[in-house]
C-alpha cells in the first residue's frame, strides 16, 4: 500500500470498553533506574496511569522489554516485539496484540511517563472518536507538533506501520503526517495538554508530588 493511494477503511464506531496500552519498554537512562516503578506518594508510576485509564477503558496492558514484567503490580504484560526501537514499535506490538486478542478496532496507547494530572484527557478522546471519518486511523492531539500519548490508533495501522518501520522510521512525527495514517486532531482532547505530566527525569515532577524509591 502506498501513501499516494490510499483504501484503508477503518471501523469509526467503536463498541465496548477501549483495550488500553502503557508502553514501559524504554532504557529509563535518563532516570538512573526503572521510572515505571519510581514511587509518586508511595504508588508506582505504572500503576498511578493504570488506575487513571481504569475508569474510561479496559484493564490496561504495559508493553515493556518482557513478558510479566509488571505482573506482580497486578498488571498484565507483554513483551515489545522488537526491545529498543522505540514508541512507534511498540504502537506495532500493541495493535498486533489487539487485532490477535481481540479481532480489529481500536486501542488506547499512552506511555509509563505520561501522567496526566486530569483524566478528562480520556474521556475527551473516546467521545471524540465516535464519528470519524471511514479512512481515520489515529486520533491525537496537537499543538505545533503531534502529541500521540495519550492517543487512539486503529489495527488498520498494522501494515502502514511495519512498513514505515522496515524503511528505518522511527518517530511518531513522521508516521503520523503520511495519507495512509488519516490522522485526525483530537481538538477537545488537545485542551488538556497542559495539564499532562512527562516524566523523563526525576526533575520533571512538581513540588506537590513527592517521588521515592530511586
Amino acid at each position: 500500500m502506498t501513501d499516494e493511494a490510499t483504501t484503508t477503511q477503518y471501523d469509526p464506531e467503536p463498541s465496548g470498553p477501549f483495550p488500553a496500552y502503557i508502553l514501559a519498554g524504554g532504557e529509563s537512562s535518563r532516570f538512573g533506574s526503572d521510572k515505571a516503578r519510581a514511587l509518586i506518594d508511595g504508588t508506582p508510576l505504572i500503576r498511578r496511569v493504570a488506575d487513571g485509564l481504569a475508569g474510561v477503558c479496559a484493564p490496561a496492558t504495559a508493553v515493556a522489554q518482557n513478558a510479566d514484567a509488571y505482573a506482580d503490580l497486578g498488571l498484565c504484560t507483554i513483551p515489545d516485539a522488537a526491545p529498543g526501537c522505540g514508541p512507534v514499535q511498540g504502537l506495532l506490538t500493541a495493535l498486533t496484540h489487539r487485532a490477535q486478542s481481540h479481532g480489529p478496532g481500536w486501542v488506547l496507547l499512552t506511555a509509563c511517563d505520561t501522567l496526566p494530572r486530569n483524566p478528562m484527557i480520556y474521556t475527551a478522546l473516546i467521545d471524540e472518536c465516535r464519528g470519524l471519518p471511514d479512512d481515520c486511523g489515529a486520533l491525537v492531539c496537537r499543538t505545533d507538533r503531534w502529541h500521540p500519548m495519550p492517543g487512539l490508533f486503529h489495527t488498520g495501522l498494522i501494515a502502514p506501520l511495519a512498513a514505515y518501520l522496515a524503511d528505518g522510521g522511527r518517530s511518531f512525527q513522521g508516521f503520523l503526517p503520511k495519507p495512509s495514517v488519516g490522522a485526525v486532531v483530537a481538538v477537545r482532547a488537545s485542551s488538556y495538554l497542559d495539564d499532562v505530566l512527562h516524566i523523563t527525569s526525576p526533575h520533571d515532577l512538581p513540588g506537590g508530588l513527592r517521588l521515592t524509591g530511586l
